[in-house]
């Protein structure tokens, strides 16, 4: 999922007689750093749109959103992209082990469900760096072979609940702001 900024002709005109009112023409630089600012924002404010729904640390949804490409001065763009089709390991959305499995709970609203007879380590309260602290469950009656369980994919997450419809409205208002901030600074002189 890609997030594309467009520049409004209007506020640029401003952002250039500020410009011109302090001597200065470096309008394609003030703007590609007006656009990089709300790239990082958005990139912020998008993991914190898919961590209000899911019960999973923002660090974990931030490092499958990119800044894909940067806005310079001689190319005026930028864009942010939402990684990560693999599903995500159980881990990010299990509780402690207990007797019965491995508790967990994937949306903050939703309900509490047991994976019965999984596991994370030799015994309850116990955990195998072996195991790479994953969720497990036996595949078969015998010990092995041992299927790693997991939760669900930000992307789809992301498209389902409608959230680029809002990462959008929310861009293009902080471009808005940048890009006001930026006439700010031209005209009190830096």
């Amino acid at each position: 999922m890609n997030v594309e900024m467009e520049v409004d002709k209007s506020q640029m005109a401003k952002l250039q007689a500020a410009l011109a009112l302090t001597g200065k023409k470096k309008l394609n630089r003030e703007m590609a750093i007006a656009i990089n600012k709300t790239a990082q924002w958005t990139r912020k404010q998008t993991a914190k749109n898919i961590t209000r729904g899911l019960r999973l640390a923002s660090a974990v949804v931030k490092k499958r959103i990119s800044q894909t490409k940067r806005a310079k001065p001689t190319s005026l763009s930028g864009q942010v992209t939402v990684n990560g089709t693999g599903r995500l390991s159980l881990k990010w959305f299990a509780y402690q082990q207990t007797s019965k499995g491995v508790p967990y709970k994937i949306e903050k609203g939703g309900t509490r469900k047991v994976a019965v007879g999984a596991f994370r380590g030799p015994k309850p309260g116990v955990q195998s760096v072996k195991l790479k602290n994953a969720i497990w469950k036996r595949a078969g009656k015998n010990r092995y072979p041992l299927k790693r369980l997991h939760g669900v994919s930000i992307v789809p997450y992301y498209k389902e609940h409608k959230l680029d419809g809002v990462t959008k409205k929310e861009t293009a208002e902080r471009l808005r702001y940048e890009v006001q901030r930026r006439i700010g600074q031209a005209l009190r002189g830096f």
